[in-house]
């Protein structure tokens, strides 16, 4: 088995994934239990221009695009396990797809955060998670990140 070569733009991305992973799987779990107990922790207000009219939804989203995909995406980082089904979603086939990944999970954050804003308004929170899209982005597109196949990096 080679020994596994980490730099440290790549420790930095999976450590910014996994704030995002940590903070998304808490707040969607959060959310979808406190709507099926009845009490939501999102004041009914907030769904009021939105399309959705309890927060199961949202939550749900919340969980598994923002919180299970950015792990999903740290898997690949740290094991560079090559499967069928992620390759075929990578749009750059000549590298890893845990580095198209990194940038999906930026790419969805920042949607996320723009209905979020549109339908709940703007606040600190939002605006910390906005640069944290941003950082994922930078640090996925950092070229000693962004290794080829079959080459050392």
């Amino acid at each position: 088995m080679k020994p596994i070569k980490i730099n440290f733009p790549r420790i930095i991305l999976i450590f910014l994934l996994g704030i995002l992973s940590l903070s998304a799987l808490a707040g969607g779990t959060a959310l979808i239990l406190s709507t099926l107990q009845g009490a939501s922790i999102l004041p009914p207000e907030y769904l009021i221009d939105s399309p959705f009219h309890t927060a199961i939804i949202p939550g749900i989203i919340l969980f598994l695009f923002i919180g299970v995909f950015p792990t999903l995406t740290i898997y690949g980082l740290i094991s560079e396990k090559k499967d069928q089904w992620q390759e075929f979603l990578n749009i750059y086939h000549d590298r890893h797809w845990s580095f198209a990944f990194s940038i999906y999970s930026a790419i969805i954050l920042l949607i996320w955060l723009d209905f979020e804003v549109l339908f709940i308004g703007f606040n600190i929170l939002q605006f910390i998670f906005i640069l944290l899209g941003i950082f994922i982005l930078i640090t996925a597109l950092y070229p000693r990140n962004f290794y080829r196949k079959n080459s050392s990096r």
